[in-house]
């Protein structure tokens, strides 16, 4: 087939589904139906749920300091320090509790989820960690914003956290197999967010360091907690596989595809101008769901099923000094490659309304 062939028949093919199938959905029965089939009784659905998250990677690299090659420094450079969830013996494993919320509509649905979690581990300190901290550490009468972990010093962590997603999808139309198989797409906006608490304890202070340059004090030691976050808006689509009748008994299979691709300043991640540097972002967040609806007399539903999800981000921080004086002036920090991975397993349970 030629390519002009193909091009006029994926027309013709959209032409009909965006006018001549809508034709045949009088009464709400045909092959192709607008918007989607919505019960009274079923439009909404509220599930908690429980499970495990397998993978959660997050890697901050720091590459390069435009400061250091400006200034013939090049040999200072070796002190980029890379960190991962392995040097905290933060990985995976860890147990989820969550809630998910629905409601569906003739062409929106609207839904919030959220899953829980609380590691807590124990690790030793692989070299000298040298991190920004939330909460100020006291020691000798001055205040510290910075901490040094030494090599070979054991210290705590525990995280309150987790994922917090808004969405809203879009339905246009639904195809109709038969009474007992129903097709619907959507288009998908939403908002996903990563965050939590952190504590950490390092012992008691015992004294205090600088590092960098400009120098930087750092305390030795100490504890302290803050929060930790990202949020990035998403946006694609997705579908759902529907078996069983419209108010009956049913199978609904579901996945979507979201991406976010950003490059420009960090003004859009930060109010400081001070810091400000260029970033390339790019970030995929995958999910398939399998649930089961069994009515009960009152037209309601229980719900039952699985839910798998899979998000990989990954982004270029990099300085935006163009000539040796602004980046002196600046005396901007390490260019970073901070990477993040999460991936979990739930089991749903919940009822329509």
């Amino acid at each position: 087939m030629k390519l002009d062939s193909k091009r006029s028949l994926l027309v013709a093919l959209c032409l009909y589904f965006l006018s001549g199938g809508f034709a045949m959905a009088e009464g709400g029965a045909g092959f192709i139906t607008a918007g989607r089939q919505v019960s009274a009784q079923r439009n909404s659905r509220l599930q908690l749920s429980i499970g495990q998250v397998r993978q959660l990677d997050v890697l901050v690299e720091e590459t390069t300091r435009a400061f250091y090659d400006v200034t013939g420094r090049e040999a200072d450079q070796e002190r980029a320090q890379t960190f991962d969830g392995s040097d905290f013996n933060m990985e995976d494993g860890y147990l989820t509790l969550g809630l998910k919320w629905e409601n569906a509509r003739k062409y929106f649905t609207w839904q919030a989820e959220t899953a829980l979690m609380n590691p807590s581990t124990e690790a030793v300190a692989r070299r000298n960690y040298y991190i920004g901290i939330g909460r100020s550490v006291d020691y000798e009468g001055k205040s510290y914003d910075n901490m040094l972990i030494p090599e070979g010093d054991e210290f705590e962590v525990s995280v309150l956290g987790g994922t917090l997603e808004l969405r809203s999808q879009f339905t246009p139309f639904t195809l109709r197999l038969g009474d007992n198989l129903r097709i619907i797409p959507w288009a998908e906006l939403g908002i996903f967010t990563f965050m939590g608490n952190y504590k950490l304890d390092a012992g008691e202070p015992r004294g205090s360091t600088v590092y960098q340059n400009p120098p930087v004090d750092f305390v030795i030691g100490g504890r302290t907690r803050g929060f930790a976050g990202m949020g990035l808006p998403e946006w694609g689509g997705g579908g759902e596989i529907r078996l069983g009748s419209d108010d009956g008994a049913s199978l609904s299979l579901r996945g979507s595809y979201t991406v976010c691709e950003y490059s420009g300043g960090t003004r859009f991640f930060t109010s400081s101008s001070h810091r400000e540097k260029s970033i390339d972002l790019s970030h995929r967040n995958v999910r398939l769901q399998a649930h089961v609806e069994l009515p009960t007399v009152s037209g309601r539903a229980w719900l039952l099923g699985a839910r798998y999800q899979k998000i990989k981000s990954a982004a270029l921080i990099e300085s935006t000094g163009e000539t040796a004086e602004e980046i002196i002036e600046r005396r901007e920090r390490f260019d970073k490659q901070v990477e993040f991975a999460y991936e979990s397993f739930e089991f749903l349970a919940g009822f329509t309304f």
